[in-house]
């Protein structure tokens, strides 16, 4: 019974996938975790940078994400989001897989405090244009993509430290995104940190 309850619960309350660390994987080691993620809100910043309200929009994900060490230093890493829907309170809705992205993550330093740098291109596997219908204006349609139609190269450094034998640990990392779309737009790379 306790192992039923704690495989609902990781299943019901998975770990967010955009938490980056140090720490790698040993040699033959796996992690493999399958979950649901649920967006929702009515705000948002557009290209430039203003804040706009809009109706209620909402985003529904299955995915699929790995870890495997290939040596005590490098890791493959699979995130895969396998079904999502979008939608407005105002829309039809927009469903599809998202994009693939594969990861190589290696271990610079290990003790303890250890430093990983990685770097993770996004497969485009998901269509850029996913239109769904406006139920109040029929003839009307908005693009609600389940991935962004463009190549991403994320480039990754991330340090951690354990506060072992308290159930406790920081981390902290810097991420630089190359993305190969918006070239005539101001919205371009992403920078990301963290602690």
């Amino acid at each position: 019974m306790n192992r039923f309850l704690l495989l609902a619960a990781l299943f019901l309350f998975p770990v967010a996938l955009s938490a980056q660390s140090g720490w790698v994987k040993k040699q033959g080691q796996a992690y493999v975790q399958a979950g649901y993620q649920f967006f929702q809100g009515d705000q948002f910043y557009n290209i430039n940078g203003d804040r706009v309200t809009t109706s209620n929009f909402r985003q529904h994900t299955l995915y699929l994400y790995g870890e495997y060490g290939i040596t005590d230093r490098l890791d493959v890493l699979v995130s895969m989001p396998l079904y999502r829907l979008n939608s407005f309170e105002t829309t039809d809705w927009a469903h599809g897989i998202g994009d693939l992205r594969l990861e190589l993550k290696y271990g610079i330093l290990t003790g303890k405090v250890p430093v990983s740098i990685s770097i993770a291109p996004e497969i485009p596997t998901a269509p850029g244009d996913n239109f769904a219908t406006n139920r109040e204006l029929a003839f009307e349609m908005i693009n609600l993509p389940t991935g962004d139609g463009e190549w991403n190269v994320w480039s990754t450094v991330a340090a951690s430290h354990s506060f072992h034998p308290l159930p406790l640990y920081v981390q902290g990392f810097g991420a630089y995104n190359f993305r190969t779309g918006y070239n005539d737009s101001q919205f371009r790379d992403q920078i990301r940190y963290g602690v």
